[in-house]
């Protein structure tokens, strides 16, 4: 049996009265490896807990979210202000494994509906918290001379300026391998500069490159913001600041 056929199997043998199950992950994109678990969210009815359980059957792993719809919809809009769509990507790209009152395409609709809705619109204030914070994180990777300090702010920048450009433009976050393919989807070009930039410094130790990346993304937003203090702008002189430089 392939995976969608265990899951089903898996479902109709072990959650008999579920509302609806929808199989998720690399396993309904066609993209799984030998690693991959099967990932299935199982909709019960509003009596029961919500939770997730690792499992065992038909030879694979397998890890089952129960959520009732309530719970599916209050995700939802927490994803919206967190901007990253985890539970409802799930739902609206998922197999649909079981669906006798027609429950789980509903939810499916609904997690479209989000989708297409997009995430919360970022604040200035926070906007620019975050130009501040990749303004400094940029300059210390400029400044520094220890090879493993380069590297661990490297990642850092290469994060926050997908996470910045993204979020400035109204576009869904991820997380792992799905930072940048948000950022390929938002922008196929930029994503490219990107992993060049990365090639560049971690294949040959060049920094000019991700250097230039994290620029265009500033500039993106505005630009460098150096000084943020208490979460307003600092427009004081520089003399007599009671905050140490680095």
């Amino acid at each position: 049996m392939n995976s969608v056929d265990i899951a089903r199997a898996f479902v109709q043998q072990t959650f008999p009265n579920c509302k609806a199950a929808i199989l998720a992950g690399s396993a309904s994109r066609g993209e799984e490896t030998d690693t991959s678990d099967l990932d299935i969210l199982v909709i019960v009815d509003k009596t029961q807990s919500v939770y997730e359980e690792s499992l065992n059957a038909f030879g694979r792993a397998i890890d089952v979210l129960f959520y009732t719809h309530d719970a599916c919809r209050k995700l939802f809009k927490m994803e919206i202000q967190r901007r990253r769509p985890v539970v409802t990507h799930m739902c609206a790209h998922g197999i649909i494994l079981k669906d006798p009152t027609g429950l789980a395409l509903q939810i499916q609709d609904e997690a479209w509906q989000v989708l297409r809705y997009g995430p919360e619109v970022m604040s200035q204030e926070e906007l620019d918290m975050h130009r501040n914070e990749l303004t400094d994180q940029l300059d210390d990777f400029i400044g520094a001379k220890d090879w493993h300090e380069s590297n661990i702010v490297a990642f850092s920048l290469i994060v926050g300026s997908i996470n910045l450009v993204l979020s400035s433009r109204r576009h869904w976050i991820g997380a792992g391998k799905w930072l940048l393919r948000e950022l390929q989807d938002y922008d196929p070009q930029l994503a490219q500069q990107c992993v060049r930039a990365m090639d560049s410094f971690y294949k040959q130790g060049r920094k000019d490159d991700l250097i230039a990346f994290v620029e265009q993304a500033l500039d993106l937003v505005g630009g460098r913001l150096d000084k943020i203090i208490h979460g307003k702008k600092d427009t004081r002189p520089n003399e007599g600041l009671l905050v140490s430089e680095t």
